[in-house]
């Protein structure tokens, strides 16, 4: 099974900018690995490209200010890994003069890591013989082995254990970890799998079937909530206020939003709905004078808001918000100077 997977992966295998032949960047692959925590590989490529451009070094991305590393992250969502990654810089600098340590102890000590991370770089970074148990990994080897229940933390640890001793001899161990992470992305899917192209079949317990397994898991059901945005205007500008370093989108600029059981007067726009994670937030929001809203402001010009904030950074859902006022006043002045 082993042979038969590396000679596919030394054919199949796809072309990444952190994925380059002979000794690799270890610095590279760590950006990487949190790049592709909840984001698609074909999305991460470009995000990689900028964000290793702007932050090359891990020196260069501790000392940068966590807003601009934001703004770098930009798109990307779940915020919270942009400043995990900058505290991981600031260990590495800390703890080990800047070099990413080959130690896999070492590695899941660090910020943000964990225990996937910490063997996904060993092993894709430094060779080391040990196996990153991700959601593709894991689909694989609940398919070849038939096992209905891959989320059970013991079947998880099994499953571990024996691919890991698939991942001798040594020096292939990094194509074992990377080639049944590829062969999850591209072949063994979770729906339709092609399993005519894979090389595991002949020995796959699950083929036949494969959908079977794992088996599914309990769906959980979207929470609803209700989010009131407030939006002050200054001409073409609108008012943001810095949200705090923890919770969602931390440390993003963004529409101040009115709290549970505030009512902030105003007129209320057309609302639309907006989903994160497990949960799908009703946006209702209010235009309001500037008098009512307290703390730092920041007054930026709509278009930029909706393109980004640039060195404001905003999340997706403040974008969506000023592009539907840029869509509003811009048929109001229509309409008005058609009238005139």
């Amino acid at each position: 099974m082993r042979q038969a997977l590396l000679d596919w992966f030394d054919v199949n295998a796809r072309s990444f900018p952190w994925r380059t032949p002979g000794p690799r960047d270890a610095y590279a692959v760590l950006v990487a690995e949190a790049l592709l925590q909840q984001t698609q590989a074909a999305r991460a490529v470009p995000a990689f490209e900028r964000f290793v451009a702007r932050f090359p070094t891990p020196q260069s991305l501790a000392e940068a200010p966590s807003s601009d590393v934001l703004a770098q992250w930009q798109g990307l969502g779940y915020y919270q890994r942009a400043l995990r990654l900058r505290a991981c810089a600031s260990a590495l600098l800390q703890r080990h003069g800047g070099a990413v340590p080959t130690d896999v102890a070492a590695l899941e000590a660090l910020p943000g890591i964990g225990r996937y991370g910490a063997r996904a770089i060993a092993a894709q970074a430094f060779g080391r013989d040990v196996v990153a148990v991700d959601a593709n990994v894991r689909r694989v080897g609940a398919r070849v082995l038939a096992l209905e229940a891959p989320d059970d933390l013991a079947i998880e640890r099994g499953l571990e254990a024996l691919l890991c001793r698939a991942a001798a001899p040594r020096e292939r161990g990094v194509s074992v970890t990377e080639a049944l992470i590829e062969l999850g992305a591209t072949v063994c899917t979770p729906r339709a799998p092609a399993c005519s192209r894979c090389p595991l079949l002949p020995t796959c317990a699950g083929r036949g079937a494969p959908e079977s397994f794992p088996g599914r898991r309990e769906v959980r059901t979207r929470r609803r909530e209700v989010m009131r945005p407030l939006v002050a205007r200054r001409g073409a500008c609108v008012a943001l206020r810095r949200r705090p370093r923890s919770g969602r989108w931390p440390g993003l600029w963004g529409f101040p939003v009115a709290a549970v059981g505030e009512a902030p007067g105003g007129r209320s726009l057309a609302g639309f709905e907006h989903v994160v994670t497990h949960r799908t937030l009703e946006v209702r929001p209010r235009i309001v004078a500037a008098q009512h809203l307290s703390g730092e402001l920041a007054w930026l010009p709509v278009r930029q808001v909706a393109a980004g904030g640039g060195d404001h950074p905003v999340a997706a859902i403040d974008r969506r918000l000023a592009e539907r006022l840029l869509d509003l006043w811009s048929s109001r002045r229509e309409h008005d100077e058609a009238a005139a």
